[in-house]
């Protein structure tokens, strides 16, 4: 994922605010941690393209600052492999919060047998942020294949990152483990965690003595575990499931899909979501321990509000083989998952000058479009096609001169896994006929999913040349060079405007 960088032209030149630094490796630093080392808080470390290994590029710690860490293009492109005895990334009692955030990379080939667990990263005590991460193959003798959030784990937001293919003892997948403190809150959100191996419980997620654990909009498929919890298990832990399809998995004994065990086992609770082809079975409960289910649709049936037992009608679509059959998409048949969900549809909001303006950025449709009204049960896949989406607003649109007007810019990716280029530009007609041509003007660069909110107040002064009708004009365009604009990538080209009017009178 790239730095996002704007370049701002000013129409009648108020100041402007410095940013925070960018350091670049290997331009810069030579290695990752130098570059780390090198950053204060607020800063943006940026990773070039390559396999990074060795002294300086693995067993990365952020010493509780609050910065960027995340690559040039993406963790196609940028690949962490970490080897025998290390980790990716290392975060243990460090005073981390969510603004300490590692994004972009693909982390891949740990392989632990002597130093415990956390394969690709390691989270102890503190609350980093996990982003658009690819964590692949990586094996622990322990626990957590893939991520280990442990020791009182505060809470760590792991976000649109793919989990695949990982190992280990407990929590193939992710290994989350607290102290059953009410400060305690891992938010797992829109991530893809598939054929993760647990050779005891967990394939996918083991949950142990923690209260509060939620996962959003996750898509939990064909993970294993050699006794209890194909995709979860829970050892005194109560987690929340929304819009989740968690199909596939296989336990050696109980809980397919989600196994409920423990003395004090407090149980979870499952919202807008489909479990389907689990085995043995789907929810295994520990006796007075149940879990609630709520607008799901579960093989086999649950007791609960808005529940069903009915085949979900899976199509293969851009972004895999969960979407759901619609007859507007072109099948021949609506899903029963269609508008059954408990909540109003997907969209991602942005606070602006006007108010709160909303992108529907999420579709179980294989044509792409949004889920709208209420939503659908199930995992919501990104959208892969129409890749910039814009929006400008001006607040107030009228006013005596001298007034201001603030403006509000919104720019969006909503391509599930590549970083794009943009170029965007706003033209200014003034009130007495006047053009000026790239007012504003500039690129950025979003990774899947990001978006660019930009609000700024533009002075009117009391000139002759602003009575009237003063008309912005936002134009932006997807200018990704090759080979990124190349198959099986989206072309560029894709265009996206928007406009607002300011009248100003005297």
């Amino acid at each position: 994922m790239r730095i996002v960088a704007t370049l701002i032209m000013l129409l009648f030149c108020p100041a402007m605010a410095l940013t925070a630094a960018e350091i670049h490796v290997p331009a810069d630093h030579y290695t990752i941690q130098a570059g780390i080392d090198a950053a204060v808080n607020g800063d943006t470390v940026i990773v070039a393209d390559g396999n990074w290994t060795g002294a300086g590029n693995v067993d990365l710690t952020f010493d509780g600052k609050a910065i960027t860490v995340r690559s040039e293009n993406g963790p196609a492109a940028c690949i962490i492999d970490c080897g025998s005895e290390h980790r990716g990334f290392f975060f243990q009692n460090s005073g981390e919060e969510r603004d300490s955030v590692v994004s972009g990379f693909t982390i891949t080939n740990a392989d632990l047998d002597a130093i415990g667990g956390g394969g690709g990263i390691y989270i102890a005590n503190t609350s980093p942020t996990i982003d658009n991460c690819w964590i692949i193959n990586n094996r622990t003798a322990y626990t957590g294949g893939g991520i280990y959030c442990g020791g009182g784990n505060k809470s760590p937001l792991i976000t649109g990152c793919r989990i695949n293919g990982n190992e280990a003892g407990s929590g193939g997948g992710i290994f989350i483990d607290g102290t059953s403190g009410s400060d305690e809150h891992p938010l797992v959100t829109d991530c893809e965690i598939s054929g993760n191996i647990a050779t005891s419980r967990g394939g996918g997620v083991y949950i142990g003595e923690i209260v509060y654990t939620e996962f959003h909009n996750c898509l939990v498929v064909n993970n294993t575990s050699g006794q209890g919890g194909g995709a979860f298990y829970l050892w005194e832990a109560h987690p929340r499931w929304y819009s989740c399809t968690i199909v596939g998995n296989t336990a050696g004994w109980d809980g397919g899909a989600i196994c409920n065990d423990g003395l004090y086992a407090g149980g979870g609770q499952v919202r807008d979501s489909i479990l389907r082809g689990n085995s043995p079975d789907e929810i295994w409960d520990q006796l007075f321990f149940t879990t609630s289910v709520f607008h799901t649709n579960i093989e086999g049936g649950h007791v609960g509000t808005g529940n069903i037992d009915s085949d979900p009608l899976f199509v293969t679509g851009p972004g895999g083989d969960c979407y759901l059959a619609q007859i507007a998409a072109g099948q021949l048949a609506d899903s029963p998952c269609l508008d059954a969900g408990s909540d109003a549809a997907f969209v991602t909001c942005f606070e602006t000058a006007d108010g709160t303006v909303c992108l529907d950025l999420l579709s179980t449709r294989t044509d792409e479009e949004p889920d709208t009204g209420q939503a659908d049960m199930g995992y919501h896949y990104a959208r892969a096609t129409g890749t910039v989406t814009a929006s400008l607003n001006c607040s107030p649109s009228s006013g005596q001169v001298p007034f201001t007007s603030n403006f509000g810019l919104m720019i969006s990716n909503a391509y599930d896994q590549q970083t794009r280029r943009l170029a965007g530009r706003i033209d200014v007609t003034l009130g007495n006929g006047r053009y000026y041509p790239n007012w504003r003007a500039g690129f950025t660069n979003l990774a899947p999913g990001q978006n660019l909110a930009h609000l700024w107040p533009q002075a009117f002064p009391a000139l002759v040349a602003v009575i009237g009708d003063n008309v912005f004009q936002l134009m932006v365009e997807d200018v990704t060079p090759p080979p990124w604009n190349q198959p099986p990538y989206p072309p560029a080209g894709d265009t996206a405007t928007d406009s607002c009017t300011v009248t100003a009178g005297w």
